[in-house]
C-alpha cells in the first residue's frame, strides 16, 4: 500500500511523460502532457487510476494506455530482483475509454432558455404586485378607499 503513492509519484513525472510522447510519436512537451494527466491512488482497492483530459479523445485514451504500460513495464523489472513477498504486479484491469466533458451547448441552451422565461415571468409578476399598491392618481385613492375623493392637492408647477 505504501508503494502505491510511489507509483504516482513515478508516473507523473517529465521522464515517463517524455517515454510516452517519444511512443506515441507525440509533438508537445513533457511538461504539457503532464498538465493533461492526473493520477490518483486507492489503497483501499490498491489501484492506481491514470486520467487524462484531452481535446482528442481517442489519443487521451492512447496516452492512458500508454502510461499503464510503462507501470506495468516498470513493476515488471522491480519485481526481477524483488524477493517473492516484496514482488507488486501492475496489470491494466480497465482498457482505456473516452467521453465528452465539455458543455452540452444544445442541452445548456434549452435549459437556459426554460429558466429565462421562468425567471423573466416571476420579475414580471413581482414588479406588478408591487406596482399595484402604489398611489399615483385620483382614481387609484377611491378604488382603494371605496370612497370618493372631496379635494386634492394640486402638483407643483416645476417651472415656477
Amino acid at each position: 500500500r505504501t508503494l502505491l503513492a510511489s507509483n504516482v509519484v513515478w508516473l507523473n513525472s517529465d521522464e515517463r511523460a517524455q517515454a510516452v510522447i517519444d511512443r506515441l510519436r507525440l509533438d508537445m512537451l513533457p511538461g504539457e502532457l503532464r498538465s493533461h494527466a492526473t493520477f490518483n491512488s486507492d489503497p483501499t482497492r490498491l489501484t492506481v487510476q491514470i486520467d487524462v483530459t484531452m481535446e482528442d479523445g481517442p489519443l487521451a485514451a492512447q496516452v492512458a494506455t500508454e502510461y499503464g504500460t510503462l507501470l506495468e513495464e516498470y513493476r515488471t523489472a522491480e519485481n526481477r530482483d524483488a524477493q517473492r513477498e516484496d514482488r507488486i504486479d501492475a496489470m491494466k484491469i480497465d482498457t482505456a475509454s473516452y467521453r465528452q466533458h465539455s458543455p452540452r451547448t444544445q442541452i445548456n441552451t434549452l435549459a437556459g432558455a426554460a429558466l429565462g422565461l421562468l425567471l423573466g415571468g416571476a420579475v414580471v409578476f413581482v414588479l406588478e404586485y408591487m406596482d399595484s399598491n402604489i398611489v399615483r392618481r385620483r382614481e387609484d385613492v377611491e378604488r382603494f378607499l371605496e370612497l370618493p375623493v372631496l379635494a386634492a392637492v394640486p402638483a407643483q408647477d416645476s417651472r415656477s
